[in-house]
């Protein structure tokens, strides 16, 4: 059995409750789980944190069966661990909450490279960035992860850099086949918030209602924000800004 953790939570300095935002009129940690729960032989579970501003994002869980864990606000490194030790997969895909429009199509494919290469302990598709930010996805050997005793403060807070900052470790870079990596479609701010709401309700109108939660591939976003002009000055005020 392999795992999904997506990592999320509300007490974002620079956007408060941002996993509970409406964007197309749905909430954010709705539009990662699904974007990813029809990916076959992986289950998904939420790993949030104790804090009382995160009981929303668990209410949600509750509301729409999905599973979900508490842990330490601060040490995210250990609500892995955790989940690990009780579920105990082979492998761990780590999503974080801040990638609404999260392309799950690629995984399948990377965790057929890092099964068929046993020799790989870890793959990614951001060691060299091609996809744009908020396609981030990391995949790991879980018993390399629960062999790591000493996390730093910084593994703790990022979870991963142990694995792809020392020669320790075999690793796999996952790149696309056009650089996209001048696109971001993640959620970190205000900004980065009106642009995904506006990108999923203009993707809304040119289908219907139904599609909220459609898999969207990184070249059809780059479509979007390159043909609608409000978009594209959207993205391109953030690319200025450099956020």
């Amino acid at each position: 059995m392999n795992l999904i953790i997506i990592q999320t939570r509300n007490g974002s300095r620079r956007l408060s409750n941002k996993s509970v935002l409406s964007i197309g009129g749905q909430p954010t940690i709705l539009h990662v789980v699904n974007r990813l729960k029809n990916l076959n032989n992986l289950r998904i579970i939420v790993a949030t944190s104790f804090s009382q501003q995160d009981d929303s994002i668990c209410n949600l869980c509750q509301l729409n069966n999905i599973d979900y864990f508490r842990g330490d606000p601060l040490n995210v490194f250990s609500r892995f661990k955790e989940i690990i030790k009780k579920k105990m997969p082979k492998y761990v895909v780590r999503i974080t909450g801040d990638c609404p429009l999260i392309y799950s199509q690629i995984i399948p494919e990377m965790l057929s490279i890092i099964e068929e290469n046993i020799e790989i302990d870890y793959i990614s598709n951001t060691l060299k960035r091609t996809f744009p930010h908020g396609h981030d996805i990391e995949i790991f050997k879980s018993q390399k992860f629960l062999d790591k005793k000493d996390p730093s403060e910084y593994d703790q807070e990022h979870v991963t850099p142990f694995f792809y900052q020392s020669d320790l470790y075999r690793l796999y870079s996952y790149e696309n086949k056009t650089d996209l990596s001048g696109y971001r479609i993640t959620l970190d701010n205000l900004s980065d918030y009106i642009l995904l709401d506006k990108i999923i309700y203009k993707y809304i109108r040119s289908r219907n209602k139904e599609s909220v939660f459609d898999i969207i591939s990184p070249e059809e976003i780059v479509n979007i924000i390159k043909k609608d002009d409000e978009i594209f000055h959207l993205h391109e005020n953030l690319e200025k800004l450099k956020i």
